[in-house]
């Protein structure tokens, strides 16, 4: 693959999401999208923007460790590792909580929407510079890829549901396929990790401390 995306010299960013690899590259006519969709891993690519997306599916951790021994240069948006010795006993409590829990609303009948960027329950928007950062983990749990301010998010009131107005079915596709395109249920954890965390460290931290 290293190859057929023009080289490790042409890559100069790369990182995934839950089924996608994602690839920017300083010239996109080196990258041979053909040989890229013959590699039994891969189930289609895709450009969006400056972005080149390849489709992995559940081969998508695998392929990235292998392209990351190979030295092609991962997200330099990363955050560090923090370690717990400066971390408060709430978010400490966060880190386990996060580590167990997957990206998945259970089903139900009676849902209410609260915006996750301004603790909101009516239609007032949040702009996506309220977002601290969108947190995309492997299977393990951990976080691989860290993106400051990836969307805003309003409540639709006739509907009830959470709006994110800055991704698209393009970059964070449904995977599953009882989701429509423009579904992002999978990554309602992932889009506002930070927020969700800082949020629960901040309650959790106020109830020990009476």
């Amino acid at each position: 693959m290293v190859i057929a995306l023009g080289g490790k010299s042409n890559v100069t960013r790369m990182f995934h999401c839950m089924t996608r690899l994602r690839f920017y590259v300083k010239n996109r006519k080196l990258v041979n999208e053909a040989d890229i969709k013959k590699l039994p891993e891969i189930s289609g690519v895709n450009w969006y923007q400056d972005q080149f997306q390849v489709i992995a599916g559940n081969e998508v951790n695998e392929l990235y460790d292998a392209l990351t021994q190979k030295g092609l240069p991962t997200d330099e948006g990363a955050a560090a590792p923090v370690s717990n010795a400066n971390k408060s006993i709430g978010s400490r409590i966060v880190d386990s909580i996060t580590g167990c829990m997957t990206p998945m609303i259970p089903a139900g009948t009676h849902t209410l929407a609260i915006n996750p960027l301004n603790w909101k329950t009516d239609s007032t928007p949040a702009s996506r510079e309220e977002n601290a950062g969108a947190c995309f983990t492997d299977y393990s749990g951990s976080i691989v890829t860290e993106i400051p301010h990836l969307t805003g998010a309003y409540i639709d009131p006739q509907r009830g549901a959470l709006k994110v107005p800055d991704v698209s079915p393009q970059e964070y596709p449904p995977v599953l396929s009882i989701f429509s395109d423009g579904i992002y249920h999978l990554y309602d954890y992932q889009f506002f990790y930070r927020k969700l965390q800082e949020n629960v460290g901040v309650r959790i931290d106020a109830y020990l401390s009476r």
